[in-house]
């Protein structure tokens, strides 16, 4: 009788850490209500995909300049979000980089001057050589094992390489130069995955 008294405080201590760290778990990476971190990352990323394809395609058939940012589901960031999901500034980072992606295919696939011509090369210096450099980045996160995701190479972010005032206003040339990436990364990635 005597042995049970002295493993009983070791006995609460060990049910007290298994019944407490899940709680703490939910507190510091601000995600409660039993789901998973990845399943509402997966969820917010997935609503701003959605809501970027949409603007991205009406920017594009208006004719609009190339900005994600103006629009207020981007900034506001918390189109299906539920109290039961935590933190909503986790949840606004997974959106936004959501409606990025999504944005940026769709406007490039509606844009004028983002795709090849009909003789067979691009339109603009800009197109070229995003294209070139996506192909090369894409095929090479593919060999890497990568996941796909060609707004994480930095000439993706820097989006002037090879740029010469020549060519017209920086921005511009940085609009041209990020869909012809996206293309190129699109087929190097998918070619080097076969």
């Amino acid at each position: 009788m005597l042995k049970v008294y002295r493993y009983f405080p070791m006995l609460l201590l060990a049910v007290g850490v298994c019944v407490a760290t899940p709680a703490c778990a939910d507190q510091l990476y601000g995600y409660g209500g039993g789901r998973s971190a990845r399943d509402i990352e997966r969820r917010a990323y997935d609503y701003g995909y959605r809501e970027g394809l949409e603007e991205g395609q009406n920017d594009a058939r208006r004719g609009r300049d190339f900005s994600y940012q103006r629009h207020d589901e981007f900034r506001d960031a918390d189109r299906g979000f539920r109290r039961s999901d935590g933190d909503i500034n986790l949840y606004r980072r997974s959106f936004r980089s959501g409606f990025q992606t999504g944005y940026s295919e769709s406007y490039n696939r509606y844009a004028r001057s983002s795709y090849p011509s009909n003789r067979g090369g691009f339109r603009s210096p800009a197109a070229e050589n995003g294209y070139r450099d996506g192909i090369e980045a894409g095929r090479s996160d593919a060999h890497d094992r990568a996941r796909f995701d060609p707004i994480r190479a930095r000439r993706y972010r820097e989006g002037d390489h090879d740029y010469d005032s020549r060519y017209g206003a920086r921005e511009d040339y940085k609009r041209e130069y990020r869909g012809a990436f996206e293309q190129g990364y699109r087929e190097g990635y998918g070619a080097a995955r076969r």
